[in-house]
Protein backbone atom coordinates (compact mmCIF):
# COMPACT_ATOMS: atom_id res chain seq x y z
CA UNK A 1 0.00 0.00 0.00
CA UNK A 2 1.33 3.17 -0.75
CA UNK A 3 -0.08 6.83 -1.09
CA UNK A 4 -0.83 8.57 -4.28
CA UNK A 5 1.73 11.06 -4.84
CA UNK A 6 -0.01 13.05 -7.63
CA UNK A 7 0.53 16.46 -5.70
CA UNK A 8 -3.14 17.83 -6.09
CA UNK A 9 -4.43 17.72 -2.75
CA UNK A 10 -6.94 20.41 -3.70
CA UNK A 11 -8.07 18.16 -6.27
CA UNK A 12 -7.88 15.33 -4.28
CA UNK A 13 -10.18 17.04 -1.56
CA UNK A 14 -12.79 18.13 -3.97
CA UNK A 15 -12.93 14.06 -5.10
CA UNK A 16 -12.79 12.66 -1.81
CA UNK A 17 -15.70 10.69 -0.20
CA UNK A 18 -14.62 11.01 2.99
CA UNK A 19 -14.48 15.38 2.79
CA UNK A 20 -17.47 15.58 5.44
CA UNK A 21 -16.93 12.73 7.47
CA UNK A 22 -14.36 13.92 10.48
CA UNK A 23 -13.38 11.40 12.87
CA UNK A 24 -13.28 11.69 16.75
CA UNK A 25 -10.41 9.52 17.52
CA UNK A 26 -8.71 8.32 20.94
CA UNK A 27 -10.37 11.65 22.07
CA UNK A 28 -8.98 13.98 18.87
CA UNK A 29 -10.42 14.87 15.94
CA UNK A 30 -8.83 13.92 12.63
CA UNK A 31 -9.89 15.19 9.12
CA UNK A 32 -11.02 11.88 8.24
CA UNK A 33 -11.20 8.13 8.73
CA UNK A 34 -8.05 7.78 6.60
CA UNK A 35 -6.24 10.09 8.83
CA UNK A 36 -7.43 8.49 12.01
CA UNK A 37 -6.97 5.46 11.49
CA UNK A 38 -3.41 5.35 9.41
CA UNK A 39 -1.37 5.21 12.79
CA UNK A 40 -2.99 1.24 13.12
CA UNK A 41 -2.58 0.53 9.75
CA UNK A 42 1.57 1.65 9.98
CA UNK A 43 1.44 -0.28 13.81
CA UNK A 44 0.01 -3.95 12.12
CA UNK A 45 1.21 -3.50 8.81
CA UNK A 46 4.91 -1.73 8.96
CA UNK A 47 3.66 1.05 6.20
CA UNK A 48 6.61 2.03 3.80
CA UNK A 49 8.42 5.19 4.93
CA UNK A 50 6.89 7.58 2.01
CA UNK A 51 3.60 7.30 4.52
CA UNK A 52 6.05 9.32 7.08
CA UNK A 53 4.54 12.93 6.26
CA UNK A 54 0.99 11.46 7.16
CA UNK A 55 1.85 9.75 9.94
CA UNK A 56 3.63 13.33 11.59
CA UNK A 57 -0.61 14.56 10.95
CA UNK A 58 -1.87 16.68 14.14
CA UNK A 59 -5.34 16.09 15.08
CA UNK A 60 -7.45 19.20 16.72
CA UNK A 61 -7.12 18.33 21.08
CA UNK A 62 -10.39 18.58 22.94
CA UNK A 63 -8.72 21.66 24.52
CA UNK A 64 -8.53 23.80 21.65
CA UNK A 65 -10.21 27.14 21.63
CA UNK A 66 -13.97 27.44 19.91
CA UNK A 67 -11.82 29.77 17.12
CA UNK A 68 -9.22 26.48 16.48
CA UNK A 69 -12.14 24.32 15.74
CA UNK A 70 -13.70 26.62 13.89
CA UNK A 71 -10.80 27.13 11.63
CA UNK A 72 -10.60 22.83 11.36
CA UNK A 73 -13.89 22.73 10.51
CA UNK A 74 -14.23 24.94 8.01
CA UNK A 75 -10.39 24.20 6.54
CA UNK A 76 -11.05 22.57 2.75
CA UNK A 77 -7.69 20.70 1.66
CA UNK A 78 -4.83 20.51 3.75
CA UNK A 79 -1.17 18.70 2.36
CA UNK A 80 -2.51 15.51 3.91
CA UNK A 81 -5.37 15.31 1.21
CA UNK A 82 -1.92 14.51 -0.99
CA UNK A 83 -2.37 11.05 0.36
CA UNK A 84 -5.59 10.26 -1.84
CA UNK A 85 -5.96 10.37 -5.61
CA UNK A 86 -6.45 13.63 -7.12
CA UNK A 87 -8.68 11.36 -9.83
CA UNK A 88 -10.21 8.58 -7.88
CA UNK A 89 -10.74 5.80 -10.26
CA UNK A 90 -14.49 4.63 -9.96
CA UNK A 91 -15.85 1.16 -10.39
CA UNK A 92 -18.75 -0.65 -9.66
CA UNK A 93 -18.88 -3.82 -7.91
CA UNK A 94 -21.15 -6.88 -9.89
CA UNK A 95 -24.44 -7.66 -7.76
CA UNK A 96 -24.09 -10.98 -6.30
CA UNK A 97 -28.27 -10.95 -6.52
CA UNK A 98 -28.30 -10.65 -9.80
CA UNK A 99 -27.62 -13.87 -12.40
Amino acid sequence: MMPYEDNQPEQSWEACGSKWCPQIHDGQLWKCPQMAYLSMQAQKHGLNEAWNPYLKYTPLEPTCTTEELREFVNRKSESCCGMCPANPELFELPSPLRG
